[in-house]
């Protein structure tokens, strides 16, 4: 099972939103290692993506990541600061950290934004599963999307789990997410990837309008819920999977 929670903080006020409940997860793979705490980034407009926070696991300022698996130690690591000097976070594409202390998934200026890719990865893999046992798992993380006033701006951003050494493949920006390409985005049987999207632009295979969604080895959620990206331009929203 999986629950997605989404928090924005709006000046004195805390807004929840629960934007996907009870939704089961098998792969049916034994003694899996596997990258997590990932966070993949695709513009094909213009837009600013900053992972704010990541504790215990692996991308911007308080993420927290932890899973427990029966009769095995549990695993958790927290990172409230990105660095240059930090050597447990890959950076691929235009993600970099900034003097701020977050990661800036895209970097570019503005004349050079269109269709680009940014993606920040934890560097260690984890055991995630173990001969087909289930493990427990939850993460935290903040970020923050600043649309610069434009009515049109993409494609979002996604928290992924999944293989190690998972490609970042050509062709992959846009409504891709950096994560599949047009070859990829459909092909259930050749991806093994779980992830949760916070996508700005519609796609022809996305519901209408901005929203949140779980997607399981390809680009189409198989639940989603609104999200009000424009309405919370440059406010920090704090995530919580789990």
């Amino acid at each position: 099972m999986a629950i997605l929670v989404l928090h924005y903080t709006l000046h004195n006020s805390d807004f929840f939103i629960v934007v996907a409940t009870y939704i089961s997860i098998i792969l049916c793979i034994a003694d899996f290692h596997v990258l997590v705490g990932c966070i993949a980034t695709s513009l094909s407009r213009l837009s600013t993506f900053r992972l704010q926070s990541l504790k215990n696991c692996s991308i911007v300022l308080f993420m927290f990541f932890n899973f427990f698996q029966p009769f095995v130690h549990p695993l958790s690591f927290s990172i409230k600061r990105f660095g240059l000097d930090a050597n447990n976070i890959l950076y691929e594409g235009d993600a970099a950290p900034s003097s701020f202390g977050v990661i800036e998934l895209s970097t570019i200026a503005d004349t050079d934004i269109y269709f680009r890719t940014g993606r920040a990865t934890y560097a260690e893999p984890l055991h995630l599963w173990d001969s087909a046992k289930l493990a427990d798992f939850t993460t935290n993380f903040s970020f923050v999307v600043d649309t610069r006033n434009r009515t049109s701006f993409a494609d979002g951003i996604a928290f992924f789990i999944a293989p190690v050494h998972y490609p970042n493949p050509p062709n992959s920006a846009g409504g891709e997410l950096g994560l599949l390409n047009s070859t990829t985005r459909f092909e259930a049987s050749q991806n093994e990837i779980v992830m949760v999207e916070f996508d700005t632009f519609t796609n022809q295979w996305d519901p209408l309008g901005p929203h949140v969604g779980i997607n399981i080895n390809t680009i189409s959620s198989v639940v989603h819920a609104s999200w009000d990206a424009p309405g919370n331009s440059g406010k920090m929203a704090h995530v919580q999977i789990f």
